[in-house]
Parts: C-alpha cells; sequence; structure tokens
C-alpha cells in the first residue's frame, strides 16, 4: 500500500460517501489500515514534531550513508544574506538569532565599509576573511543617516549534505531506487 491507496480511501470513504472531508484523527486511521500497524507514533514523531529527524539511520536502512562535509569545520558566518546593485551593497535578508541581528543590522540597510574598507561586493563574500569570534567595525547607512556597529562573527550552521552510495546491493534501495 502506498500513499495513493490513502488519498483513493479518503476520496471514496469520506467525500464520495459522505459528502465531507476528514479528520487528522480520520487521515492517521486510513493511514493505519493500509499501513497495518498503528501510525500515530509516526504522525507524533515526524509529523506534528519539531525534533530533529534521523536522517542517518533512515537513509542507513537503504544502504545509503548520509554526510554533513560542514561538520566539524568552524567557519565565520554573519547571518547576512546581501545583494550588489547601482554600486551598493543591500542586505536583503538577515537570519534570525545571528551576529547581524545582534549588531542591530536590517534589511535595506547598505553596507557601506568593514573596518574602514569600502565594500565592493557581497558582505558574505568576506566571511571567510575572518574567523570564529572575531568582531568588526561595520560602517552602514539607513534611511539616509550613517551608522557604525560591531559584528561579532559566529559558527556557520550551514550544512552541506552528501548523500551516497554505501551498500549498492541493499534490497531496499533497489526497491526504491528500481534498479
Amino acid at each position: 500500500k502506498c500513499l495513493d491507496d490513502v488519498m483513493t480511501a479518503l476520496y471514496t470513504d469520506f467525500y464520495k460517501k459522505q459528502g465531507r472531508g476528514f479528520t487528522h484523527e480520520e487521515f492517521i486511521g486510513v493511514c493505519t489500515e493500509m499501513a497495518g500497524k498503528d501510525m500515530n507514533s509516526f504522525f507524533d514523531n515526524v509529523i506534528f514534531s519539531t525534533k530533529p529527524l534521523d536522517y542517518e539511520r533512515i537513509f542507513s536502512q537503504y544502504g545509503l550513508s548520509l554526510k554533513d562535509e560542514n561538520a566539524g569545520k568552524t567557519v565565520a558566518w554573519s547571518g547576512v544574506v546581501s545583494s550588489r546593485g547601482n554600486g551598493k551593497t543591500t542586505i536583503s535578508n538577515i537570519y534570525s538569532n545571528s551576529p547581524a541581528v545582534d549588531a542591530g543590522l536590517s534589511v535595506h540597510d547598505e553596507i557601506i565599509a568593514i573596518n574602514g574598507w569600502r565594500v565592493d561586493g557581497r558582505l558574505e563574500d568576506h566571511d571567510a576573511k575572518y574567523g570564529v569570534n572575531d568582531s568588526v567595525e561595520i560602517t552602514y547607512a539607513r534611511d539616509g543617516k550613517i551608522y557604525t556597529a560591531k559584528l561579532t562573527y559566529a559558527k556557520s550552521t550551514k550544512v552541506a549534505y552528501k548523500l551516497t552510495k554505501a551498500d549498492p546491493e541493499n534490497e531496499l534501495q533497489k526497491a526504491w531506487l528500481g534498479n
């Protein structure tokens, strides 16, 4: 059985027969029926939870290896996404709980200089020049007024996942990928 079977059963049992939609509980009930086992813990732990999923364990069952190539690296990060246009570097996005937020920077601020040196590219292109916990003075303009702020770089939270075949003879992998 698959999700298509679940959706067909929901359509038939609830819409066609009863002329209505279905509740979360009814959806889980049909999933339980199709799977042949109780699906409540799956929904509680995977769908309705904010806990991180154990992707490494899940993929390993299929003979696949999932690795974060950034694990263990200490790359400096400002938390800024900027763009360059009309000779200006402008902040287009700032990540929550980032060094940029702590420094008081905002979206649409024009970044003028770092430590007194004119910025002629995107701000994040300068991140590699600095280490974690390094502080820089950012000169920026907001609504026509010039400001300075101290930005202290933090460890990057970026991930770079790589999925590789650890066991090409894995039966679940063959069934999933059709090999």
